[in-house]
């Protein structure tokens, strides 16, 4: 795993090494458990007290990958948004940096794999989103 830190306060996590087959569930996982509910949220995290985290995990998994239409990400990446009530606002591109229609961007890395967070280190403490992410790598 390599880190770019950008001069507009987004940091990109590229993987040049195979990421577990349920690594975007791992992911969510760990995101999920380092936040916590924050202003709209609050009323979502009421309504899931109910609900085991892994059927939180697997809503926000099936969310994250589709638009506010209903439709499939063509990049096939995940925009972990609100999650349970929990503000996360990480996204992963397991496709590497691609565009809406699944073009590479010039944020490309040849396809690798890439985490990337703008908000959540401010949120939850700088250093959080690694934290998370070397938490769902292990084995």
């Amino acid at each position: 795993m390599f880190i770019e830190r950008h001069d507009d306060g987004y940091t990109r996590f590229y993987f040049d090494e195979p990421l577990p087959d349920d690594f975007a569930a791992r992911l969510l996982t760990e995101l999920y458990a380092l936040s916590k509910p924050m202003r709209a949220g609050l009323l979502g995290a009421h309504a899931s007290r109910e609900k085991s985290v892994d059927d939180i995990v697997a809503e926000g998994l099936r969310k994250s990958r589709v638009d506010l239409g209903g439709t499939m990400h063509r990049n096939g990446s995940y925009y972990f948004d609100y999650v349970g009530g929990h503000r996360i606002k990480v996204d992963f591109h397991p496709n590497g940096h691609l565009d809406q229609w699944g073009e590479p961007t010039a944020l490309d890395r040849g396809r690798l794999p890439v985490v990337v967070q703008r908000d959540y280190d401010e949120m939850y403490g700088q250093g959080t989103t690694e934290a998370a992410i070397k938490l769902a790598l292990m084995p």
